[in-house]
């Protein structure tokens, strides 16, 4: 539903070019991100762009390369280069992407994205150029600009809305009046989100059961009506087997990935730990068919680097289970750094070849 176009392009673009510095804010004056984020919500990824950008892994990627090459490729109306250049991390603090699940028609989900800046920009000016002809509408007391209507948001009116002098909130309309009278009680996402510090590169937290409730409000139906109907329906089998997901992932230090995820009851517990256990056993056995492929599709310097980081992956990744929680760790692979490495290496001669 959600698919890149030259529109998607162009919204980043001119959110980023706006991102010159206005008058300075105070901390105090500005609205912390979670009062955004709706007891409707199902799930929300937070990325942080510097960290990522001063990590080890992230060092040997010429991203110079990559624009040169994007360049090339791109459509003729879409300005890659000034693209990557407003896309820099040093502009942006974070962004948070939220899921509204089931929000009507034959619409599985609904992105609302929030994009905190290091510096302050003028707001009103971004949605002024993004939103052109832009209504002027107000929900719970707080004013955001509703803009045309875009196909990748179901054909639902884009709206803006400026939260402080740092942070823009985007999303489409009936996601947006959700974010606008966001609260904090009755809110099973943000409870979860408290469990887990924002000291982390990516955060991805997930809970079930917003979007059971959502389901149901729009099927009519409970979760174990609609598996007696359809045993294969999706959301009611996530709903009997997982109560939430956490997972965190760093380019840095001596852990890349944390998995936390709970279960619906105690045999689903149970079941998702023997599940996982075989399923890392079963990619062992495919890794070692799969080799003879990647020698014959992978670029000759990162055959090996590539081999060795799953080999390292699969032998590192531990799977335990306290009670409903199947807890999943892998530390910092020596190999990804190598492949990182080389990787670049690949980008820079792409780069001095020329389209």
């Amino acid at each position: 539903m959600c698919r890149l176009t030259n529109q998607t392009a162009a919204v980043v673009l001119a959110v980023l070019c706006f991102s010159s510095q206005v008058a300075t804010s105070t901390a105090a004056d500005r609205v912390r991100p979670s009062a955004y984020i709706s007891g409707d919500f199902c799930a929300v990824l937070v990325i942080h762009p510097q960290r990522i950008a001063k990590s080890p892994l992230a060092k040997p990627l010429p991203l110079d390369g990559v624009a040169g090459a994007a360049e090339s490729q791109a459509p003729a109306d879409v300005d890659v280069a000034a693209l990557f250049e407003t896309l820099k991390p040093e502009k942006i603090l974070r962004i948070i992407v939220v899921v509204d699940p089931v929000p009507g028609g034959n619409v599985a989900f609904l992105p609302g994205v929030i994009v905190q800046y290091t510096e302050d920009i003028d707001g009103a000016a971004v949605l002024k150029a993004l939103l052109e002809d832009a209504a002027i509408a107000k929900h719970n007391g707080k004013t955001y600009h509703r803009g045309a209507e875009t196909d990748f948001l179901a054909k639902l009116p884009l709206c803006g809305h400026v939260a402080d002098d740092r942070t823009l909130v985007f999303a489409a309309e009936p996601t947006m009046k959700k974010m606008l009278s966001a609260k904090k009680t009755d809110n099973p996402l943000l409870d979860r989100m408290k469990k887990t510090t924002l000291n982390h590169d990516v955060i991805v937290e997930f809970v079930a059961a917003p979007m059971v409730k959502a389901f149901e409000k729009k099927t009519g139906k409970t979760v174990a009506e609609a598996l007696e109907d359809d045993p294969e329906d999706p959301i009611g089998q996530i709903a009997t087997m997982v109560a939430g997901v956490s997972l965190t992932l760093d380019l840095s230090g001596d852990t890349l990935l944390k998995v936390n995820v709970t279960a619906a009851s105690d045999a689903a517990a149970v079941q998702m730990e023997v599940m996982a256990k075989l399923g890392l056993k079963e990619a062992e056995k495919q890794f070692e068919a799969l080799k003879p492929m990647i020698a014959e599709n992978a670029p000759p310097n990162l055959t090996e680097p590539i081999n060795a980081l799953v080999k390292q992956v699969l032998s590192g990744l531990t799977i335990s289970r306290s009670e409903r929680d199947i807890n999943a760790v892998l530390l910092m692979p020596a190999a990804l750094l190598d492949l990182a490495r080389n990787a670049g290496k690949v980008l820079d001669e792409l780069d001095s070849d020329g389209p």
